[in-house]
């Protein structure tokens, strides 16, 4: 057929642009959840499996820190096992990687930053009372003071975090998981031999260093964190 002829019929036969497109998908019936819908609706997509570990976690780490006798041997324990509870963090939110979902994922009305972000602070949230409660319960058992005794517990998880963090958004293969798990295991190792051959470093004086290092870590945590958010974003527009 001539080419002027197929041009023609074609130009004839084009569709018209739609008019009132916008007003008519938004006339369509779908639900529209509310912001705490949404929220309440992202704690069924996190696993059980990670809820039961993380409270075995708390209770064994209770029962276990109660037959210790003296403060330093209770903190000692808890700065070692805490960090655990950052490993089962990433195991939860990488999964999606591990299990070869995040196209679906990224189909999904709610961008995958939001999702991300939405079930990061769930286990932020869930993650913290555990923290409170473990530094409420052992408030009394410790000699070094609550503020010293945060700081010696809390740090460690705060580094394991951020080294995970910076792992799984600068590292994109599969296993990330397993490094993720050596850096873990890596750092709980660190905290037990500073706590069994240099137990100076747990002196007062040296109170500032760490929280100077409890406030970078804090930082650092947060821009990895930010960087993940951007990464999300960045994989949904082209996604």
């Amino acid at each position: 057929m001539n080419r002027n002829i197929k041009h023609v019929l074609k130009s004839a036969f084009n569709a018209p642009q739609p008019t009132k497109k916008e007003a008519f998908l938004n006339s369509l019936p779908y639900p529209k959840a509310t912001t705490y819908e949404f929220f309440l609706s992202q704690l069924g997509y996190i696993r059980k499996r990670f809820w039961c570990l993380s409270l075995l976690l708390f209770v064994g780490m209770t029962i276990f820190s109660t037959q210790l006798k003296h403060g330093s041997e209770i903190i000692c324990f808890i700065s070692t096992i805490l960090p655990l509870l950052t490993l089962l963090t990433i195991t939860e939110i990488s999964k999606s990687m591990s299990f070869h979902m995040g196209e679906l994922e990224d189909s999904c009305r709610f961008n995958l930053s939001k999702i991300t972000l939405i079930r990061l602070s769930v286990i932020g949230i869930f993650h913290f009372v555990i923290l409170l409660l473990v530094l409420f319960i052992f408030r009394d058992n410790s000699q070094y003071g609550l503020l010293r005794y945060a700081l010696y517990a809390v740090t460690p998880f705060l580094l394991s975090s951020y080294l995970s963090f910076w792992i799984t958004n600068h590292f994109k293969a599969k296993d990330t998981t397993y490094i993720c798990g050596g850096v873990t295991i890596f750092i709980s190792l660190s905290v037990f031999t500073l706590h069994s051959n240099y137990t100076e470093l747990y002196n007062q004086n040296y109170t500032i260093l760490w929280a100077a290092a409890f406030v970078a870590i804090s930082i650092l945590l947060i821009k990895e964190l930010y960087f993940l958010m951007n990464e999300r974003i960045r994989q949904w527009n082209f996604a």
